[in-house]
């Protein structure tokens, strides 16, 4: 997953002060055994880092949570970024526009000669 922003997955025991620090964090999922949290930055204390071959022990109910972090993240992006998004597609569309017209140009010139 590397369209993350730096963000990592991170793990640990639950237990009454993990819970505290852990509901203190944006992106926080806690079970009754262990907790997730979904962070960028410095890795949070008492923490092991989640990944590579970990990743496919998580449970379905963790890989939606996961997955729901993501999609946020990718929708906050959007929102951010859909001024330039905007102004990229309608420079296409005015390039695409003014091909066409010299291409319908080219055409009437064609169709006068013949």
């Amino acid at each position: 997953m590397n369209t993350n922003d730096g963000y990592r997955l991170y793990a640990l025991r639950a237990n009454g002060a993990n819970i505290e620090k852990a509901s203190l964090e944006r992106f926080c999922r806690i079970c009754p055994t262990y907790i997730l949290i979904y962070k960028k930055g410095e890795k949070p204390e008492n923490c092991v880092e989640v990944g590579g071959v970990d990743l496919k022990r998580l449970s379905k109910q963790d890989e939606a949570w996961l997955k729901d972090c993501l999609v946020l993240l990718l929708a906050e992006k959007l929102e951010k970024e859909a001024p330039k998004i905007k102004e990229r597609l309608n420079k296409q569309i005015d390039e695409l526009e003014k091909a066409l017209s010299e291409e319908a140009l080219k055409q009437r010139g064609g169709n006068d000669v013949g």
